[in-house]
């Protein structure tokens, strides 16, 4: 995967502008199948059909299997639903990194076509599931929209400092956090026979595949232009930690006084993602990007290889004793699903 060189020419780091240009250059070579629209599937594509003669037995059935589908499972669907619906907010986040890739919003360079074509993919995943949940009937839908509402107005840092190298460093951890999320409520889906959510989850899913091996992609070519600076980049991040986009949802109700961290137990509970795979994303970015065959040069650079090779180790024994002594998740009323009272 990685397409790091593991010898450079020691010297002066490359200027930022060059490496942006570097970049763009890269995508426009490379990127052009990443984001096909006329092959993308669309949220209807997977829905019932209300234009149908028969759409009042469509929904019947629909919402017959959709009840199969249990509480636990039903708060991660939603709270993946809602940080789907945040996502194209991001995108003025991402297109000023740096010294800007898409300033105007109509840039036509390689960059900024993919970061509009990537938040218009996004923008489908949260329409998708925003849908199956009106269907299905289990769901306040206001509550869920005051949430999303609250989202997007207390923002969102990913403490990525301007940074592009950070910021692809950021993406390509929660791409493959989403996938696996998202592949983690198809599975448990399928397991209580409700195979409609687990369909569209797996949609969802591939395209999160996709857009993780892009920023995967980037990332290795950042290595490649400025191996010191992108493994200082890299250091920074895991220090920090990877900070979730949902992290400040809040409902508005009295229940609400640390929202994310609920919903992160109660997925933690029910296997579809957890500190275990926190631990093995970092795991796999390492490997990917052979973070012990880059050459760097300086001693600042030296020592974040030296950090970030003794990271996954340390955090795998961690997240291992963690899952050992899970313990339960306090039941609480959930505005999102009528008061209906979640928890184990």
């Amino acid at each position: 995967m990685a397409t790091t060189s593991k010898h450079y020419d020691a010297g002066t780091p490359t200027p930022p502008h060059e490496v942006m240009a570097a970049l763009d250059a890269y995508m426009e070579n490379n990127f052009s199948s990443l984001l096909p629209v006329d092959k993308c599937w669309q949220p209807s594509d997977l829905l019932p059909d209300l234009r149908s003669p028969d759409w009042l037995d469509e929904v019947s059935d629909f919402r017959r299997m959709a009840a199969a589908l249990p509480d636990d499972v039903l708060v991660t669907l939603i709270a993946n639903m809602i940080t789907e619906e945040a996502l194209p907010s991001y995108h003025a986040w991402l297109a000023n990194l740096g010294s800007g890739f898409d300033r105007s919003g109509t840039g036509s360079n390689a960059m900024a076509r993919w970061i509009r074509g990537w938040v218009a993919e996004e923008k489908r995943h949260g329409d998708a599931l925003a849908s199956y949940l009106y269907l299905s009937g289990r769901v306040d839908m206001r509550a869920v929209e005051v949430t999303i509402q609250n989202l997007l107005r207390n923002g969102f840092n990913p403490l990525t400092e301007n940074s592009f190298a950070q910021g692809f460093i950021y993406t390509s951890f929660q791409e493959r956090a989403t996938y696996i999320s998202h592949s983690g409520v198809a599975r448990l889906a399928r397991q209580h026979g409700e195979t409609q959510i687990a369909t569209l989850c797996d949609h969802i899913a591939g395209d999160e595949v996709r857009h993780e091996r892009a920023y995967e992609r980037l990332v290795a070519k950042i290595f490649e232009l400025t191996p010191d600076d992108c493994m200082l980049a890299l250091a920074s991040m895991l220090r920090k930690t990877i900070i979730m986009p949902s992290r400040t949802m809040q409902d508005g109700t009295d229940a609400d006084t640390d929202l994310f961290s609920w919903f992160s137990a109660i997925t933690q509970r029910n296997g579809i993602y957890t500190t275990l795979d926190y631990a093995r994303i970092m795991q796999h970015l390492v490997r990917l990007w052979e973070i012990e065959r880059i050459d760097v040069r300086t001693n600042a650079g030296k020592q974040a290889q030296e950090f970030i090779l003794e990271l996954p180790p340390r955090y795998l024994k961690l997240a291992e004793r963690a899952e050992a002594r899970a313990k339960p998740c306090k039941p609480r009323p959930v505005s999102w699903l009528s008061g209906r009272i979640v928890g184990h």
